[in-house]
């Protein structure tokens, strides 16, 4: 300007324009009040590019176990068999999980603590290869349904009983090859599941879908009934990849919301429900503290709102510098007056990003 008007003035004047302050300033500082209020709010956030990518998810995948439903398998029913009580076939099937899943409780003070619950991890196992021990000179075995033709023992017809509802995991503890009674483990939903999917997809999100590893028969029947867009059943670790890795193929923005133990790497955001009990690894984009599902959409509209008050600054920025520049190079505005336009502006932006420290979470 200076070279075509040889004004100092005009040439002053154009230099108070800063594009830079939406990048260099205003944006880390909406970047860092966001990630503020999602810690105090429960919500860890790796950093800027997890609330940037989960401001843009338009599909969420749900890894079942620990999300859409309880992350434990909570004893149901017991159903004994000859002599041989409920509390003595709970006194079996406990020494059992003990011995074999939990040796750490074997040692303590007050005797065996009675199992109520196992995990989905423990659960698996005793799917994949049965739980055994001998004690007191009787060997003891805890089994599924499947596995019981491997072991040549048939369930007693007082065992078969009516036919097991879907969502119900049965167990057979054998007693010197006999089946001395049956233990059904149901998991139930998640508390509020059909409230966040709704209002996930009040938030932007356009599918929502659930990967298992279960069989369709052994599906959850009440997670028939969520708005989802499917569920995909039969699926190992390597599957529940692929489905993913496809859907990002097609385009799609996905977010995986698991329990930590299965993770999506690549262009995949990892949020872990790292309240849950089954959580082990910590290698996610977003660590959740809620006690429920709320906890995602809670992170969802915080991702967004900081993403548009990032922008919203950006177009801000470049639209009255712009006009500073404009105004001055015409020698419309004194150096004061674009100083003080300039810095006004950047001030108000600074004022707007660090107003997320407060915002409201649902």
């Amino acid at each position: 300007v200076y070279g075509f008007t040889r004004d100092l003035s005009r040439a002053s004047s154009t230099l108070q324009a800063d594009f830079s302050s939406a990048l260099n300033l205003v944006t880390p500082v909406a970047v860092e009040s966001a990630m503020y209020r999602g810690a105090n709010g429960g919500m860890l956030f790796r950093n800027g590019q997890a609330i940037e990518q989960l401001a843009a998810v338009d599909t969420v995948v749900f890894d079942r176990f620990g999300t859409l439903t309880q992350p434990l398998w909570r004893l149901d029913h017991i159903v004994p068999t000859g002599t041989d009580g409920e509390q003595a076939l709970l006194d079996d099937f406990s020494a059992v999980v003990v011995a074999c899943l939990r040796p750490q409780l074997s040692t303590g003070p007050g005797g065996l603590p009675p199992v109520v619950s196992l995990t989905h991890q423990e659960v698996l196992a005793i799917s994949e290869h049965g739980l055994h021990m001998s004690v007191g000179g009787r060997q003891l075995s805890v089994v599924t349904a499947e596995a019981l033709p491997r072991y040549r023992v048939d369930a007693d017809p007082p065992l078969s009983g009516p036919e097991t509802p879907a969502g119900t995991a049965v167990h057979y503890l054998l007693a010197d090859g006999r089946c001395v009674g049956r233990i059904n483990l149901s998991n139930s939903l998640a508390p509020g599941c059909a409230e966040a999917i709704e209002a996930l997809r009040e938030a932007g999100i356009g599918e929502v879908h659930m990967v298992t590893h279960e069989p369709a028969t052994g599906v959850h029947p009440e997670l028939a009934a969520l708005a989802l867009d499917g569920i995909h059943c039969e699926l190992d670790e390597l599957d529940k990849l692929q489905f993913i890795h496809g859907l990002i193929r097609e385009g799609r923005r996905v977010a995986l919301v698991s329990d930590g133990l299965f993770q999506a790497r690549g262009d995949c955001l990892n949020l872990c429900l790292a309240a849950r009990p089954e959580t082990r690894q910590l290698d996610a984009d977003v660590w959740l503290l809620w006690p429920d599902l709320s906890g995602i959409v809670a992170a969802r509209k915080l991702a967004t709102r900081a993403s548009r008050v990032i922008d919203r600054n950006y177009r801000a920025s470049l639209a009255v510098n712009g006009g500073v520049l404009l105004a001055a190079s015409f020698d419309l505005l004194p150096p004061t007056v674009a100083a003080i336009l300039s810095n006004s502006v950047t001030l108000g932006m600074m004022r707007t990003a660090l107003g997320l420290k407060e915002e409201s979470l649902p």
